[in-house]
């Protein structure tokens, strides 16, 4: 791995960001080159236009080096990024978003804040970004807020919150800030280590403040919620406290451009004694021990580089203080106007609150420093470990100082206007040894790398630290912007918190276009040795990688012979387990890999005597050879496979020549030839609707034969070194199901239709390793995607009888090479070998093929037990033996032992057989032509499977007949009519049965088909299709779709004739509590709202809602007559409904089928309608009238403001829109006078409208006359 900067960021509209920024003025600069007039000058024609090329040149790279004119600051966290310059200040957020051509999340910044935020005459110089801990939950690192502290030329620090909101300021200094720097809290690293307590800095030109991070970051937390309340209240301001800081001095350097905390130096006697005896002479006395003092390096000019000290504790004699205050009030206006008072006796004119005064910093000594009067510093950046810095100066150097010695430790030179940066990089070694549980507890080794960005040349160095070489060099944009973040999250009040210290990307490239990239650097960069053998291992994985991508475009044999020769002695020249693991990853990863690539890196390998002795070498190696041992199975079982698939079948093979029959089958799987006849008479009327069964579509392979060796490899999890089984392969369960689908289709291809030996392929399928349960899985997804199809002269029962004697021998020969104890038979248990199998039927969805399989499982399972010694009995399994329900005890002869996997089979098998016919008669597409429903439902495919009628819970089946019976557009009272005929003909017996058949075919014979298929299904589903359930889901399907509903008439249509169908009026009346409550009752309300207001606004077309009505329910365009009128009806059927009060009709509702029921399966439908309570009568009635009233204006565009209100009395007001089963005051049978005259002119005035609508027609068209 190489050192890399690789894109993690981008900022979107970054023209815009310049605008806010107020760094576009360029372009207004180059107006004036075509005005101004070239003869007055009298230059030539050249001399114009190279000055108009220069122009334009330095305007386009004054507008690309934006950057470099911005103050920018990312947040830690990377959430947060700020931009300033002059006034304005952007804030941008990060978002997850996809790109269109990759689909790939990234990371975009967007623009959440900007303006301006300075007082007059203020102008930003320094920003910082500050991530708030979350204090939620301290065990893990998360962001609770991002607070923004910028820094004013007027020497003005304030702390904003992420919208620009100010929560506290403070004055330190009269002179702008220069620098804003934070430090977050970490705990020592060894005994002789100090703690790094958390504090932000702010640096001026002659002094540092310091402030605390524990009372700081607390105010800002007091402050914002502070903030929180004032809002809430909408009245009010945050006072903020005063800020606890401590201010030093630089009273021994003339100019300070930067300067650096180091905090507690370490504690050395030596160099204690030697400072002191060198400060006081020979005759000097030392204490015993250093007092604690804090180092402070300031760059700049006399010295260069000084080194001042602060002495904790220490503080100014009493009298200077005392001096201090007099000096100042004496000074300030108010002292003086109160002396004079005191004088003359006159009061002082109220005057202005005098400016608060700023205390003085406290000055530190400057013991030593490095002094060149013609070199200047402008800027200082310390390592992550505090023990070094690096500083760029005036001369165009970068100097690396030792902060503890004051040493020059290195100095590189033609580096003007560099920006530097630091990375630390543990070593990964490390982190794997300690999480392997190695008892041995060392320090992780860490690494140090310098980033020096030259923008006068492009390019970002990185450097090994202390004396390393240089390891990278990238070619960057020269326009660019280094950013380096040396602090992690604040505010954990000096609890350590695993990770809060570090800043998630520490080092980060801005490009000028607003992408941001990430700098990494590998450890083994800082590996001292030419001869290190990690990183001539890491050469040696280069060199892999392009002999890989080689082999893509040559393919001549000479060549290959090269390329495989090549590789086995690159694997000889790794030196480590760990690099030979990842050339096997390099292997298995590429798209141009050979399987002879791989197999000679297996040997080589494999050939190899152990090395190392240590045991994190053992474990290594071993699982090397073991991972090699494996690949080397998979790979020769996967070329057997492929020349077994290159031979293609003879007809003999395909067309079997010895016909199978019925008999023969069930004999051999252990079934009765009933359950045999009624599976092949399904097949029989699905081959009738389709050429073959099976999967209609086609499983695509790729041509390329490295692809298909790739995706098999990946497909199977090696297992572990420690597994004592041989055959430890085992199938992968997160991969894809079309991938499994093409791998099975890979290893069992040629077992159906092949003239290949059996034995063969069980040898080599015994030889791969591959577990035997694997095989299993492989061999049930190729039975349920390999699709049967009939030659002339045979037919499809034929074909698939013979294909499933073929799967009976396969599952057969794959349970032999499970071991003896993988298959186990218990009465009392399940097997663990049928449980994924069963799974894998459950899930699938195409009932009849899963049914199939079903059939052959169970077989198998039959002979093991009787292989086995379980006494079980052919007949027992079979499910047409009649069961005795007499009541009376049977006796103990007549009990056969059945084990739990052959009871679990059986029920599957029923589940499957149900669901089977269910699938054939959802697949058929049939129209009825005679009194069809108003509107029909979009025919689409539907599959079906337990898992999904399992999820959907208990009305499942109901839903799925029911939405199929909207596509057909059967009028549901023929469902209803012919439901009453099949009961009478039950109740008389001398009645034909297919008496209410006869009529429905003399209607229309696919009403007929439709109803066949309803009641074929009624066999298998009893309860599930009873007439109310379905008619309830039928209702259900038109009107779930509230667009539709309220734009199509015809659909508002339907589902009102369907609603009237339903026999149960108790099922009647929950379904519309339902729909009133879900959809209706919301629409009709803001309805109301809006033809209750005292003004109307003119509708410009009869019958259609004004737009704003429209946009808060949702739709543009629908017409509100129609819905109106659909609501009208409705409301009417409610109020059928809700006038049966005897409850019989609830008894009369089955609610799910036994076989189905699931302790945690969701409710059904009509369950969930039958729940509702009891609708209370005179509330639905007022209801009623209202929307009646509400069709009436809109559909004669009547003009009545305060509509409610003028029609309904205060009580009526107050119930609307309640919850129907509500008992609230309901308006009085005797209104007033004036209700009833404003009720009787409204009236009037509907008919007067109604009877002009009606037109005089000759002829015997009424379908124009209105309504009304």
């Amino acid at each position: 791995m190489a050192c890399q900067i690789t894109e993690i960021a981008q900022v979107t509209a970054i023209s815009s960001v310049k605008a806010k920024l107020t760094l576009n003025e360029f372009e207004a600069r180059e107006e004036p080159i075509d005005d101004f007039d070239p003869d007055n000058w009298n230059w030539e024609e050249t001399s114009q236009g190279s000055s108009s090329a220069t122009s334009a040149v330095s305007a386009s790279r004054e507008s690309s080096q934006w950057l470099q004119k911005s103050i920018v600051s990312l947040s830690p966290s990377g959430k947060i990024l700020v931009l300033a310059h002059g006034k304005q200040l952007v804030v941008l957020n990060a978002f997850l978003s996809s790109r269109e051509q990759t689909r790939e999340p990234v990371t975009e910044y967007n623009v959440t804040s900007h303006g301006n935020i300075c007082q007059p005459g203020e102008e930003i110089t320094a920003v910082l970004c500050l991530p708030l801990i979350s204090q939620l939950n301290r065990s893990s690192i998360g962001t609770e807020w991002t607070c923004i502290a910028v820094g004013f030329s007027s020497g003005f620090v304030r702390f904003y919150t992420e919208d620009r909101k100010l929560l506290a300021e403070q004055e330190f200094e009269k002179e702008p800030v220069l620098y804003l720097k934070c430090q977050s809290f970490k705990r020592a690293a060894h005994s002789s280590a100090q703690e790094q307590p958390e504090e932000l800095y702010v640096v001026y030109s002659g002094s540092v403040v310091t402030l605390p991070g524990f009372s700081l970051f607390q105010t800002l937390r007091g402050c914002r919620n502070q903030l929180a309340r004032v809002e809430g209240n909408g009245s009010g301001s945050v006072e903020a406290p005063p800020l606890v800081h401590t201010k030093w001095g630089f009273a021994e350097q003339d100019q300070v451009n930067d300067c650096q905390v180091i905090g507690l130096p370490p504690v050395n006697t030596y160099d204690h004694l030697l400072t002191a005896s060198l400060y006081g002479g020979f005759e000097a006395t030392a204490k015993s021990s250093a007092p604690a003092h804090d180092l402070v390096i300031a760059i700049g000019r006399k010295p260069y580089i000084g080194y001042h000290y602060t002495i904790k504790g220490a503080t100014q004699p009493l009298i200077v203080g005392v001096a201090k205050a007099v000096s100042n009030a004496f000074n300030s206006t108010q002292g003086f106007l109160s002396l004079k008072s005191y004088f003359t006796g006159s009061k002082p004119a109220p005057e202005k609150k005098p400016p608060k005064t700023i205390e003085p910093a406290e000055p530190m000594s400057c013991r030593f420093g490095l002094c060149d009067l013609w070199r200047q510093g402008e800027a200082i950046v310390i390592s992550p470990n505090k023990m070094l810095s690096v500083v760029c100066d005036s001369l165009g150097r970068v100097i690396l100082l030792d902060n503890s010695s004051g040493v020059v430790v290195r100095m590189w030179k033609g580096y003007r206007e560099a920006q530097c940066g630091w990375i630390e990089v543990r070593d990964p070694a490390t982190k794997q040894s300690s999480s392997s549980g190695s008892k041995s507890k060392s320090r992780p080794r860490t690494a140090l790398f310098l980033v020096i960005y030259l923008p006068k040349k492009g390019i970002i160095e990185i450097w090994a630290m202390q004396n390393g070489p240089k390891v990278a060099s990238i070619v960057v944009s020269k326009e660019g912007r280094l950013i380096y973040t040396n602090y992690g999250h604040v505010g954990v009040n000096n609890v350590p918190v695993k990770g809060s210290s570090h800043s998630l990307f520490p080092c980060v490239y801005l490009h000028p276009d607003g992408a941001i990239s990430n700098i990494t650097v590998p450890f083994h960069f800082a590996l001292s040795a030419q001869n290190n053998k990690q990183a001539k291992d890491i050469h040696l994985l280069k060199k892999l990688r392009s002999i890989l991508k080689a082999c893509k475009h040559e393919e001549e044999e000479e060549y290959v012979e090269a390329a495989v020769l090549d590789i086995a002695n690159l694997i000889k020249d790794l030196s480590c387990c760990e690099a030979a693991l990842q050339a096997m990853d390099v292997l298995l990863a590429s798209k141009h890999t050979k399987s002879y690539f791989i197999l000679v890196a297996v040997d080589v390998i494999l050939g190899e005597p152990e090395t190392g002795s240590t045991e994190e070498n053992e474990h290594n190696y071993k699982t090397l050879k073991h991972t090699c041992r494996q690949l080397q199975k998979l790979i020769q079982f996967f070329n057997f496979l492929q020349e077994q698939n290159k031979n293609p079948p003879s007809y003999d093979s395909v067309v079997s020549s010895d016909t199978v029959t019925v008999n023969a089958l069930s004999v051999d799987l252990l079934t009765s030839e009933q359950e045999m006849d009624t599976l092949f008479t399904l097949v029989n009327e699905v081959c009738e609707q389709s050429s073959g069964l099976g999967s209609g579509g086609r499983v695509t392979f790729q041509n390329d034969e490295s692809s298909i060796l790739m995706e098999f490899l990946s497909c199977f999890d090696l297992g572990s070194f420690s597994s004592a089984d041989q055959r430890c392969i085992v199938l992968r369960k997160d991969v894809p199901d079309e991938t499994v689908k093409r791998i099975a289709m890979t290893v069992f291809q040629d077992w159906l239709h092949g003239d290949n030996s059996t034995s063969e392929w069980m040898n080599q399928a015994d030889a791969s390793g591959i577990h035997a349960q694997s095989f299993l899985l492989l061999a049930l997804h190729f039975w349920l995607q390999v699709q049967h199809k009939s030659p002339p002269n045979i037919s499809l029962s034929t074909v698939l009888a013979s294909d499933m004697l073929q799967l009976n021998a396969l599952l057969n020969n794959i349970c032999t090479l499970a071991g003896e104890g993988e298959i186990t038979i218990d009465t009392n248990e399940l097997s663990p070998w049928w449980e994924e199998p069963r799974r894998i039927l459950f899930s699938a969805t195409q009932p009849l093929k899963a049914l199939t399989a079903s059939y052959v499982c169970r077989g198998v399972n039959l002979k093991i037990e009787m292989k086995l010694g379980t006494k079980v009995e052919t007949k027992s399994t079979s499910s047409d033996v009649p069961m005795d329900i007499s009541g009376e005890e049977a006796s103990t002869a007549d009990w056969e032992e059945l084990s739990m996997d052959t009871v679990q089979w059986n029920v599957l098998l029923r589940q499957l057989e149900d669901l089977a016919v269910l699938d054939f008669v959802l697949q058929q597409k049939i129209k009825v032509v005679v009194n069809p429903l108003p509107r029909t439902l979009k025919w689409k495919h539907t599959p079906v499977s337990l898992q999904l009628v399992m999820d959907k819970g208990k009305g499942s089946i109901s839903e799925y007949v029911a939405y199929w019976i909207g596509t057909t557009g059967l009028h549901p009272k023929m469902l209803v009519e012919y439901d009453k005929k099949l009961q009478e003909e039950v109740v008389s017996p001398d009645k034909r049965e297919p008496e209410a058949a006869e009529e429905a075919a003399a209607v229309d014979p696919k009403a007929l088909q439709v109803l066949e298929n309803i009641q074929r299904l009624r066999k298998h589903f009893p309860v599930s299709l009873q007439c109310n359930p379905l008619l309830a889901c039928l209702f259900w399907e038109f009107i779930q779709d509230r667009a539709q509903l309220i734009t199509t008439p015809e659909v508002a249509s339907a589902a009102i004739v369907v609603l009237h169908a339903i026999p149960s009026l108790a099922l009647r009346q929950g379904m519309c509590s339902l729909l009133w409550s879900l959809y209706l009752k919301q629409d009709l309300e803001k309805i109301s709202k809006f033809f209750n207001k005292k003004t109307l606004p003119s509708l410009e077309n009869i019958g259609y809602y004004p737009r704003h009505v429209f946009e808060d329910i949702g739709h543009s365009e629908a017409k509100l007559t129609s819905y109106l009128y659909f609501c009208v009806q409705f409301l009417d059927t409610y109020f059928e409904a809700a006038e049966d009060e005897s409850g019989t009709a609830k008894k009369a509702v089955n609610l799910s089928e036994s076989i189905w029921t699931n302790t945690n399966a969701s409710p059904s439908l009509s369950e969930i309608a039958l729940s509702k309570p009891k609708v209370n009568f005179g509330l639905l009635e007022l209801h009623l009238q209202l929307v009646t009233v509400l069709y009436m204006v809109v559909s004669f565009d009547m003009k009545m403001p305060s509509l409610v209100s003028s029609l309904f009395d205060s009580a009526g007001q107050a119930a609307f829109f309640l919850e129907l089963h509500a008992n609230p005051r309901l308006p009085s049978h005797n209104p007033s006078t004036k209700l009833s005259n404003t009720r009787t002119h409204f009236l009037l005035k509907v008919i007067s409208l109604s009877m002009q609508n009606v037109v005089l027609i000759e002829t015997d068209n009424f379908s124009e006359v209105s309504i009304w």
